[in-house]
């Protein structure tokens, strides 16, 4: 059997009417960084006004509460990588 290939263009129109995409997938193509992360729960505590502004982000943002928290904590700690913070030297010295 002769595969066809496809432009971009023509996989996404195929992927928007709704097409079964899954016999495209390369076997082992697929990468999941940081899957192996297991998830671990904490509980913080937070004064109203800040938890208002995170319902606020997620509404607009069409996402949960906990998305916002996640993606904001992931890009300051992006931050933190690519330069010291005065948070992070601070925490040098503890």
């Amino acid at each position: 059997m002769t595969r066809r290939t496809m432009t971009d263009e023509e996989f996404e129109e195929y992927f928007d009417n709704g097409g079964d995409t899954t016999p495209f997938i390369v076997e082992g193509s697929v990468s999941q960084p940081n899957r192996k992360d297991a998830l671990r729960k904490i509980n913080i505590g937070m004064p109203e006004w800040m938890i208002s502004q995170l319902d606020a982000a997620a509404r607009h943002l069409a996402v949960s509460r906990q998305a916002v928290i996640n993606m904001w904590i992931g890009e300051r700690l992006a931050q933190e990588q690519s330069g010291p913070s005065v948070l992070s030297e601070v925490l040098k010295t503890v």
